[in-house]
């Protein structure tokens, strides 16, 4: 079989291309953002089912384990005979939680806007009722809270912080993806 030279030249070239971790970590990182989601209807939902506080909690103690699954996955489907650098799985790992946090927005902007805002009579209600059982308690939560705190919760839903908490979501997930990456590449790293 006659074949050309540079044929075999960018045939090596091509099976020596390291595959972008990007383009992995936004198809895992989907499904890492619907577990994120999940998680966060536990959130929502605590009040009504008591249960999904140990299930949060679990939920979010899972979440660096799952990271390194996945960050693994992608170092056994790219790098078998390959060096997997530090860097490279931290970006991998970083990006994880950067699409994740994506797909988690979805759930905390109807939060923030719809579920919330509904409950909040429902939480002055509450509040009302306890403080006609305990008096004193009124006093030390208004101290606490340096005024009404349901006056906090309406000014927390308002408008004006709405992107303030959506870029907080953002914010948190990625500082602390990006903190984990660092422990999972450390892990996942091979010369």
């Amino acid at each position: 079989m006659n074949t050309n030279p540079n044929q075999e030249e960018n045939k090596a070239k091509f099976e020596n291309l390291i595959p972008s971790p990007f383009k992995d970590a936004s198809r895992l990182g989907i499904y890492l953002g619907l577990f994120f989601a999940l998680k966060f209807l536990c959130i929502i939902f605590f009040l009504d089912f008591p249960l999904l506080v140990p299930v949060f909690l679990g939920a979010t103690l899972i979440v660096p384990f799952i990271s390194y699954r996945l960050t693994k996955s992608y170092r056994e489907r790219y790098f078998v005979d390959k060096p997997f650098s530090f860097r490279l799985a931290w970006v991998h790992g970083t990006w994880l939680y950067f699409f994740a946090t994506i797909v988690l927005l979805l759930p905390v902007y109807y939060f923030y806007t719809r579920t919330l805002p509904e409950a909040i009579p429902v939480f002055q209600q509450n509040f009302d009722e306890l403080y006609a059982l305990k008096s004193e308690m009124k006093e030390q939560v208004f101290s606490l809270f340096q005024g009404d705190p349901m006056d906090q919760v309406r000014l927390y839903v308002s408008s004006d912080h709405l992107f303030e908490n959506l870029l907080g979501c953002v914010t948190r997930n990625f500082v602390v993806g990006g903190l984990l990456s660092i422990i999972n590449a450390y892990f996942l790293r091979r010369a």
